[in-house]
């Protein structure tokens, strides 16, 4: 039966779920609409892999670049499958619609807030505290790459897995019948690895789980070992995996020998980290979504000493506090976060010792926790309305950031413009940069900064590729080919450098050397749909049918849901006279484009083989698509004219060379319709 006073709770608790969401919409509603960059255009829209469900289980193959023979793959740097399920469920839903995936982005902090405040309010009883501490939680700006970077929807599911794993290990605990407990113990392993494929940060878990069975002060230092050994040894047998795929060793470890720092200038500079982390926290200016800072040379005591005042500090409170004290999990919370990023800041030897803020999603909620207690504590010791109106005024402040960080991340020239403020000199920044300029055209701008992005490393490979892509579109072939082979002697089985190098062949009416490199494209990477479809269409004006046909058929078995696959093979089977699937890819397409050349391109193959209605339909969605495309003027009229309505096609001609005036097709079109209209008038008479 609910009493009263459990349905005041439930009411209370509905209430601050709807708080939160408010919370979570005010801080990054402006964030929506903004759209992919940097590493979104390679994970979501370049891998094919995340286009089709037929390869949902290749996410999970260990090297699983070297498993599908993609071509040049030494193992991969990282192991994290979830996140790539996850992305492919959003491009499945959403295509190429950022919205969608900031809502799923924004929903996935909702619920992370949602379950700490439950967590909390489970750990402490203390009802004001866990709401508070999940309110900032919410609206801190340092959370703001959570929504606003797509591809970061990784973290959100890395901590939401975090909170219920420790939430199902604390229900497990006081659960009294075997069974429920065992199965809320094994919840709570599963949930661990759910976290451990998101994230490497996640190997900190059990240390937040001894941290956590230390401040509920019941359980002694054999208790607390023997309940945190399943975790520590699930942790355990991940990090012997990784060592020998997506190897940590590989991606970590070895780089640790490329540093050439002594312990003491390691420590100064770990440090530094987390006073710059600290100071971010506090201050929520220069937050940037990779922090690094050459390692610690000069003055390396002064910052050791920081270090070890924060250590001391730490333990001071600990012991002035004691066990069953939220202020005391928020200072263990805080520490175990960062044994990882001990590790993970010597990730990239060439630009220093960094710092990834969303590394520390998890940790930071120790920092939020002494705020919340902060606030509550001078709305009790001081005034209940001054006190509210602090938090009240924090939270705005809070919310004001994170909507100004939000216009920052729309532009994401302006955002790397900021960030290389922030850290000077950042190559991969300058990278990110110039591939803005890049898509926006301004190629002049875009080669200046990939020039000085430069910095002889594996990486420039890329810079190459896209300086020879700007080469290409200005119609500079030999450079084109220059830059492509740059590319090639770095990456000597880059697939994307022999499709390009292709294109460019093509170009050049060079067939045989254009054959040649597309061949090499789809053996270097066989999920690469762009050479086979250049491939299908060399083939095709080669009169090739068969070898077309084949390679159009090979995209579709790849990308399924590719606008430029769906035309290449309905325009296929309508030359083929397959006509059953040229009609449901025709339609398929008049939902998916607004490509004006082509809807009009398969308007007309539908108005040749008799389906008018679908020709209308993919000619009008054309006009919609680009009312100053003059084909589609041509052809619709064509389609009227057929029909003998040649008032609408004359009509339809008639706009088309009010667009193209130079185009004497019109012109000779309306002539003769007007002479058949005569004849069709006579013949009325």
């Amino acid at each position: 039966m609910i009493t009263k006073e459990s349905f005041r709770n439930i009411r209370r608790d509905v209430g601050f779920t709807f708080i939160l969401l408010f919370a979570c919409f005010a801080s990054y509603s402006n964030a929506l609409h903004n759209n992919f960059m940097m590493d979104d255009y390679g994970i979501l829209i370049q891998d094919t892999r995340a286009h089709n469900a037929r390869y949902l289980f290749t996410h999970f193959m260990p090297d699983s670049r070297h498993v599908l023979n993609i071509g040049g793959s030494v193992g991969d740097a990282y192991y994290r499958p979830l996140p790539h399920v996850l992305f492919m469920l959003c491009f499945l839903s959403f295509g190429l619609e950022p919205l969608g995936y900031h809502l799923v982005n924004l929903l996935l902090l909702f619920l992370c807030a949602l379950a700490l405040y439950v967590f909390l309010k489970l750990l402490f009883n203390n009802t004001p505290l866990a709401f508070l501490t999940s309110l900032i939680f919410a609206v801190h700006p340092i959370n703001g790459v959570m929504v606003n970077y797509i591809t970061a929807s990784a973290f959100g599911v890395q901590v939401l897995a975090m909170l219920l794993s420790l939430m199902t290990f604390m229900l497990a605990r006081e659960e009294k019948r075997r069974t429920p407990r065992l199965a809320l113990q094994g919840l709570s392993l599963f949930l661990f690895l759910v976290a451990l494929l998101c994230h490497e940060t996640s190997l900190a878990l059990p240390f937040y789980l001894v941290a956590l069975l230390f401040v509920r002060n019941k359980y002694n230092l054999k208790q607390m070992t023997l309940l945190s050994i399943p975790y520590f040894i699930l942790a355990a047998g991940y990090f012997v995996f990784r060592m020998y795929f997506a190897s940590l060793k590989v991606s970590i470890l070895d780089k640790i020998a490329q540093f050439d720092i002594s312990f003491l200038n390691y420590f100064a500079s770990f440090g530094k980290i987390i006073v710059w982390y600290l100071q971010k926290l506090v201050t929520l200016d220069g937050i940037v979504l990779i922090w690094a800072t050459a390692p610690v040379r000069e003055y390396a005591w002064g910052w050791l000493l920081a270090l070890l005042a924060i250590v001391c500090l730490g333990v001071a409170m600990i012991k002035k506090y004691g066990r069953n004290d939220a202020r005391t999990l928020g200072i263990l919370w805080f520490v175990a976060g960062f044994l990882p990023v001990g590790f993970a800041c010597l990730f990239q030897p060439t630009i220093g010792i960094m710092m990834e803020p969303h590394w520390t999603l998890f940790p930071s909620i120790g920092f939020f926790l002494w705020i919340a207690y902060g606030l509550l504590l001078i709305r009790e010791k001081l005034n209940a309305w001054v006190g509210t109106l602090v938090i009240f005024t924090l939270l705005v402040f809070y919310v004001t950031a994170s909507r100004e960080y939000n216009r920052l991340w729309a532009d994401e020239k302006k955002y790397c413009q900021y960030w290389l403020q922030e850290v000077p000199g950042f190559k991969t920044v300058m990278f990110y940069q110039a591939s803005a300029y890049m898509r926006e055209g301004d190629y002049p701008k875009a080669r200046k900064i990939f020039r000085e992005a430069l910095d002889n490393r594996y990486q420039d490979f890329e810079i190459y590729i896209n300086l020879g892509l700007m080469d290409f579109m200005t119609g500079h072939w030999v450079e084109a080919v220059e830059n492509f082979n740059a590319a090639l002697v770095i990456f000597p089985k880059s697939a994307v450098a022999y499709a390009n190098l292709g294109a460019v062949y093509l170009k050049m009416n060079d067939l045989g050397s254009a054959e040649q490199s597309y061949l090499k494209a789809v053996t270097f990477n066989p999920l690469l749909i762009e050479p086979r479809l250049s491939l299908g269409e060399l083939y095709q004006s080669q009169g090739r049918r068969e070898e077309a046909a084949k390679a159009f058929e090979e995209s579709f078995k790849i990308d399924p849901g590719d606008e430029r696959v769906i035309f290449e093979v309905a325009k296929n089977d309508w030359q083929t006279g397959n006509k059953v699937r040229a009609v449901s890819l025709s339609k398929k397409f008049f939902f998916s484009s607004r490509d004006a050349s082509r809807l009009t391109n398969l308007g007309s193959f539908a108005a040749q083989n008799g389906y008018t209605d679908l020709a209308f339909a993919l000619f009008n969605r054309a006009i919609a698509s680009d009312p100053d495309y003059p084909d589609v003027y041509l052809e619709v009229g064509k389609l009227y004219g057929n029909k003998d309505e040649f008032s609408q096609a004359i009509t339809m001609w008639q706009k088309g060379l009010k667009i193209a005036p130079a185009d004497g097709r019109f012109r000779e079109l309306i002539l003769k319709a007007k002479e058949f209209e005569k004849e069709q008038q006579g013949r009325g008479n």
